[in-house]
């Protein structure tokens, strides 16, 4: 597990063995943990804005002992991680380039709000915004990401730059907005809270609605389907679930 101090002193290493000038931006838990949002993190997580980047980074961080986890890539999360590593207590340093999860880029608005945490020895590192934050936090539903996203919520989000940066990177392809919304939908359920602009995520759903999941709203009771999808939608989600346990 790494706390502040183990982030800030992995950051550290990397840069002191780097060769080339490289900048990453540092997200999840390793950037709520130097934001002082969570105690530790389990896994670091990396994005960088090239695969040269990349090969650059690859040797310090095997200097560092660590191993690339080939097992992981059978996770969907990690089909596009260019590199997944993990330390000898099971820790996991994950690089991605450009995308997460194949659904949400680093766009250069989502660069432009990072700040600059540090740059050690040739390692230049950039916090992601919170409100980026809190949308990679929307991607999967792990109790320990809700949890998160909780404690982003309480330490204060623009919602116009969510709701921005949602439609902003809307494409063909583009199923996060849905599972956005259904984080916030296990938000209030787990934290027994209302989430005001919850409606207005929803709203962008609506207007996408023949792009949504088939899984769209898994893990919910039918109960709560039908307390956090308007009527006009509750049927098409109902049987698409229910096909989904048939199979």
């Amino acid at each position: 597990m790494y706390d502040k101090n183990g982030v800030t002193g992995l950051l550290e290493k990397l840069g002191s063995l780097l060769k080339s000038k490289v900048t990453v931006y540092l997200i999840g838990g390793g950037n709520m943990s130097i934001k002082g949002l969570k105690a530790v993190t389990k896994d670091v997580d990396f994005v960088v804005m090239s695969r040269k980047d990349l090969n650059e980074l690859k040797p310090s961080l095997e200097q560092l002992g660590l191993r690339i986890d080939e097992q992981l890539f059978k996770d969907a999360f990690y089909q596009d991680a260019v590199l997944v590593f993990q330390d000898a207590s099971g820790s996991r340093i994950d690089f991605f380039v450009k995308t997460v999860s194949k659904q949400l880029a680093l766009s250069e608005a989502m660069r432009k709000r990072s700040k600059e945490h540090a740059a050690s020895g040739n390692l230049k590192v950039m916090l992601v915004s919170n409100e980026d934050l809190f949308l990679l936090k929307s991607m999967t539903d792990r109790p320990q990401d809700v949890d998160d996203c909780l404690a982003l919520l309480e330490n204060g989000l623009d919602w116009n730059v969510i709701l921005q940066e949602c439609v902003a990177q809307h494409r063909q392809d583009a199923k996060w907005v849905f599972w956005l919304y259904e984080q916030l939908c296990r938000i209030e359920e787990a934290k027994n809270l209302i989430i005001p602009e919850k409606s207005e995520v929803f709203s962008i759903c609506a207007e996408n609605w023949g792009k949504r999941p088939e899984d769209f709203m898994w893990g919910l009771s039918k109960e709560q389907v039908r307390k956090h999808i308007p009527a006009k939608y509750q049927d098409e989600v109902l049987e698409s679930l229910k096909e989904l346990e048939r199979r």
